[in-house]
């Protein structure tokens, strides 16, 4: 099709007509599409996430009668329905990290309920990215892409009111206000998403399709936002094993950005990507750049998203602010009315460029989303006015939609103002608190701590050898000056342990494998004297000793479990202490410098409890401390002490929680699933509490002086550091 800006500023990427368009805002026109077509499939109905929740509901009414509005028993009335029907769920392999906000056993909610619904998970990724395709094909016919998913804490309305009782989790709680967007693509574009969708379900499980026979299910138009537009299919895929990386993602906002004039329109859940960041703060120093209007949430999802991608947003957002020379930036939080300081969580992931290129789909504007997560955008170019105008339209909707007020006030303040930045400024004055200023507050503690993006939010895979490198060329920094040596050193580490995890040893440190293992050697004379010899080596070699403790804790009965997991933690740190204080003070200084002598200044002559504190703090991987204890030094009996009084806790409540978790898994009781949950919300509050300690820690270490500069130097022959 004809797409001339597309061709230019992404020429490789395929282009398919749509005839009928229509952009869905917020879940509760989403989800009511979604089901008004899937109910009309025969043949096939595709479904690719990031999360699915068999228990949600699709709308809070009956009108989806006679089938369920539930989504696991509305996929099986179809099933029941249509004798020709397969139904395909991909979803995300998820890391454990998600493990609270996810459904538990969705195989089994989902794989076994009927033999046409087909459930896989996909784990055909790189370690630590994830699959964040939300696509949904119904026969090739009709197809939705954007940045739901089929899952809890979506559904909502455009009022977004701060309490709505609708707004329900499956277990009953409410929770708050959410913004999102996808949009509904009939046509060739349906089609190719459906040879994009199988592609990826062959990836993941082998399994070959075929395309469904073809047929109708076109919107009408008086429905359709806009019609007959080319539609480009963007995506990022990583690369993996023998698969190539696709960047397109990357290349379209790269020269859709650069390309921008007149307004920029974005609305993103993250923006942290360096190079989105580069390009922003290259148009706003323009002459003639254009107006940039973010739309973003004023708080992450939870504790551990604010204090990383939180902390990587605030800091982007602070430098664009420093870039913007003429006053054309606004980086806003939309507020649900009433007062509430409560902001509206926006997860959707759109831009508009002039009016002219618009796109909608699951890409963050992350390092992740342009080249290490799966990810799929539509962009479509507008040919036609008809088409301009209707870009037009949207924008000034979801602008009504964040401000309360209506798309005729919006026009007017528009036509009043000599850009959109003005235009924004206008309306919020007439409707105060409902779109606030973004507030990246200053550096503190935490922005000091945290690394450059390349950690927390990856261009591409990690690589051990290249981490290694980095770290000691120091070019993975926030403030030189002001880093914390903690965060040095558990770098470092992560460099060992990722042989395990990414490197030539991938595969070995899994629990399976070890459990495996350790059944073998439970069969053998003196089981637990080799199953303790093998633990002290694995943990000294930085094997994750955590997998180690569930490991034993599932092969062994918890009486021969404690003993193997405390007495080979307790060796390894002997060992390893050892070698720290073999290596020595200067060659650890040498090769570390500076920035690790307050960590080890404040090792020096510490006592047993402070020891103790220390081994269930997070500063560094287990083999690591041992080595920078060694080479302080830490008195030997102080330092075994310690580390027996701070981890026979853990080790007790891992060893017991292994062992009944393999009960769980095998034949789940009562006693076992509440013993698995009660040891779970020991280790989750004892873990709350280590949190509060990890400030006074991080105080104390900024508190102590290091020694003089003179004591610092390498060791004669030891190698020089890079400048940094």
């Amino acid at each position: 099709m004809d797409a001339p800006l597309l061709r230019r500023i992404a020429p490789g990427l395929p282009v398919a007509r749509a005839d009928h368009v229509n952009v869905l805002v917020d879940a509760d026109a989403y989800f009511r599409a979604f089901a008004q077509a899937a109910a009309q499939a025969r043949h096939s109905l595709l479904i690719l996430a990031w999360d699915i929740n068999s228990r949600i509901r699709l709308v809070p009414d009956d009108s989806l009668a006679p089938l369920p509005a539930t989504l696991g028993p509305f996929l099986e009335g179809l099933l029941a329905r249509e004798p020709q029907l397969h139904i395909r769920l991909l979803l995300w392999d998820y890391s454990f990290i998600y493990l609270a906000e996810r459904e538990a056993l969705p195989a089994l909610r989902f794989g076994r309920t009927h033999r046409r619904l087909h459930f896989a998970l996909d784990d055909r990724l790189p370690a630590g990215a994830s699959h964040h395709q939300k696509i949904v094909v119904v026969d090739d016919a009709v197809a939705f892409v954007g940045g739901f998913d089929l899952t809890r804490d979506r559904w909502d309305t455009p009022a977004h009111l701060p309490i709505d009782t609708r707004r329900r989790r499956p277990d009953g709680s409410l929770y708050g206000p959410f913004h999102d967007i996808q949009v509904r693509v009939d046509g060739d574009a349906a089609a190719a998403l459906g040879d994009l969708a199988r592609r990826r379900w062959a990836r993941a499980t082998g399994e070959t399709l075929e395309p469904p026979p073809r047929r109708s299910l076109s919107l009408p138009a008086a429905e359709a936002d806009f019609e007959d537009i080319p539609a480009a299919i963007a995506v990022t895929a990583p690369a993996f094993r023998n698969e190539t990386a696709v960047q397109d993602v990357l290349d379209v906002h790269a020269g859709a950005f650069r390309e921008a004039r007149r307004a920029l329109y974005i609305e993103n859940q993250y923006l942290t990507s360096r190079l989105v960041g580069d390009l922003l703060a290259e148009l706003l120093q323009r002459d003639d750049g254009p107006d940039i209007v973010i739309v973003t949430p004023l708080q992450l999802a939870g504790r551990l998203e604010e204090d990383t991608m939180g902390v990587l947003r605030a800091r982007l957002f602070r430098r664009l602010r420093a870039a913007d020379r003429h006053g054309q930036l606004r980086i806003l939080c939309p507020l649900p009315a009433g007062g509430s300081t409560a902001g509206v969580m926006v997860h959707s992931k759109l831009f508009l460029a002039d009016d002219r290129l618009l796109k909608i789909g699951s890409s963050n504007l992350s390092n992740r989303s342009m080249g290490y997560d799966t990810e799929c955008d539509l962009v479509f170019e507008a040919r036609s006015d008809a088409h301009r105008e209707a870009f037009t339209a949207l924008r000034r909707r979801l602008l009504a939609e964040h401000l309360g007020t209506t798309a005729a006030e919006v026009i007017r303040a528009e036509t009043e103002s000599p850009g959109l930045a003005a235009a924004v400024d206008t309306l919020r004055a007439r409707h105060p608190g409902r779109l606030v200023e973004f507030d990246a507050g200053s550096v503190d503690f935490l922005d000091r701590l945290l690394p450059d993006s390349a950690i927390i939010d990856p261009e591409q895979a990690l690589n051990p050898e290249r981490l290694i490198a980095t770290l000691r060329k120091g070019e993975i920094q926030a403030d030189s000056t002001l880093i914390p040596p903690i965060i040095w050193v558990a770098a470092t580490l992560l460099g060992l342990t990722a042989l395990w995890e990414w490197g030539p040893l991938e595969g070995v440190a899994k629990a399976e494998v070890l459990e495996q293992a350790l059944l073998e050697v439970r069969q053998w004379p003196f089981s637990t004297a080799v199953a303790l010899a093998g633990f002290t080596v694995a943990a000294s070699l930085a094997v994750p000793v955590t997998v180690l403790v569930v490991a034993v804790g599932v092969t062994f009965p918890p009486l021969s479990a404690v003993p193997v997991t405390l007495g080979g933690a307790v060796l390894s740190a002997a060992v390893t202490w050892g070698a720290g204080r073999a290596i020595g003070e200067r060659l650890v200084q040498g090769w570390a410098g500076p920035r690790v002598e307050r960590v080890r200044a404040w090792l020096r002559g510490r006592g047993v409890l402070s020891i103790a504190l220390l081994r269930n703090i997070p500063i560094a991987p287990f083999a690591v401390v041992n080595v920078v204890a060694g080479s302080v030094p830490v008195r030997f009996g102080n330092y075994l002490l310690g580390t027996v009084v701070g981890m026979a806790p853990g080790i007790l409540a891992g060893s017991f929680l292994g062992n009944r978790l393999l009960h769980v898994f095998r034949l789940p009781r009562a006693a076992d699933v509440a013993a698995v949950v009660g040891i779970g919300a020991v280790l989750g509050a004892v873990g709350w509490y280590l949190r509060t300690r990890i400030n006074s820690l991080a105080d104390a270490l900024a508190e102590v002086q290091p020694p003089p500069p003179g004591d610092l130097r390498p060791a004669e022959g030891a190698e020089p550091r890079a400048a940094e």
